[in-house]
């Protein structure tokens, strides 16, 4: 079973490789960042900021867990 520090590590890569993936197909497809179909709007912009602040978000939950140290005292 995996730690909650893999399951965050995991959901960062994963993010990542996301932005990677829809960064390439929309430059192969030659599709801009930012348009309006039908009256909905879909910002490259906008939605780029919200998947690098989560980045952000999961590696600094990533850095507490991973500074965890365990101390006791008395006797074993």
């Amino acid at each position: 079973m995996a730690t909650a520090l893999e399951n965050l590590i995991t959901a960062r890569d994963n993010l990542a490789q996301i932005i990677a993936n829809k960064t390439t197909e929309w430059v192969a497809d030659g599709c801009p960042p930012s348009y309006s179909i039908d009256g909905e709007s879909m910002s490259w912009n906008e939605w780029l900021a919200s998947k690098t602040t989560a980045i952000a978000e999961l590696d600094k939950a990533i850095g507490r867990i991973g500074k965890f140290i365990v101390r006791s005292r008395g006797k074993p």
